[in-house]
């Protein structure tokens, strides 16, 4: 029988297998403070279950995880929010939070603009969270959230400000617009609930018709158009999340055999 469980850090890695190894080749995801996770079996000190946000399965170390006693209220809706050990800003940080940590606040024990984490014995700045409901009520520009993440390291399999890659980057902006999204590139291409495809001609070299939001596909790879004509991705090319005109990056992933395969438009 299952267990509920929750992540206990800040964020960490969901391995694919329980033998965890430093070069990446298959794949990997992170998972965030409070996110809830499934057990199904332990291998050790690994254990196998699947993350609740988006399903997707694979191994944490134990201590990873926190019995699942506490429900979410509020979520992270800054790059990084700290927690500070009383309220007021003249404290160091005890943990600091990135984008979409789920918590839970004691509205009782707020002091001013600090809200109290009872899972963290610490307190949090008001305009760092929004309620938990806000992921499916609020009708933010999903590409104004990705473009939060300018500059940001790429990170094969990361998932948070510390690094992401070209999926998460729309998985999170998605997210935070209240629009459910897979993990990976394949399963997003893929996915009719995520969006219309748009016909874009029979040249991929040359698309026509993009606007502002639609997701560009590669094999193995997406970009968020800003406009018709520029792009947002999170490439290993600069090992960024950097803006670039769609021209350079047909160009780019030309020379490495890529081309367009699907351009989709998501419902917002």
């Amino acid at each position: 029988m299952s267990k509920l469980a929750q992540i206990a850090l800040p964020f960490t890695i969901l391995f694919e297998s329980a033998k965890p190894v430093l070069e990446i080749d298959r794949r990997v995801t992170q998972l965030l403070y409070g996110e809830a996770f499934e057990i199904e079996k332990a291998d050790g000190p690994f254990i196998l279950g699947s993350c609740k946000t988006d399903n997707y399965q694979g191994w944490v170390h134990q201590d990873c995880l926190t019995d699942a006693t506490w429900l979410p209220t509020h979520f992270v809706d800054s790059l990084w929010a700290p927690i500070f050990p009383k309220a007021g800003f003249k404290n160091w940080a005890m943990v600091t939070l990135p984008f979409l940590s789920r918590i839970e606040i004691d509205a009782e024990k707020t002091e001013g603009d600090y809200a109290y984490v009872p899972s963290l014995r610490g307190y949090i700045h008001n305009n760092h969270i929004k309620p938990l409901a806000d992921l499916s009520t609020d009708s933010c520009d999903f590409v104004e959230i990705a473009q939060r993440f300018m500059e940001v390291p790429y990170q094969y399999g990361g998932r948070s400000p510390s690094g992401v890659d070209c999926a998460s980057l729309v998985q999170l902006a998605l997210m935070r617009a209240g629009i459910s999204c897979p993990r990976d590139t394949d399963q997003q291409e893929h996915d009719n609930a995520l969006g219309d495809t748009v016909d874009f001609g029979s040249d991929p070299e040359n698309p026509h018709g993009l606007q502002r939001g639609d997701l560009v596909y590669l094999k193995g790879h997406v970009g968020i158009m800003l406009d018709e004509g520029n792009i947002l991705n999170a490439t290993a090319r600069s090992m960024l999340v950097q803006i670039e005109p769609l021209a350079d990056f047909i160009k780019a992933y030309k020379d490495q055999e890529l081309v367009i395969q699907t351009i989709r438009r998501p419902n917002i």
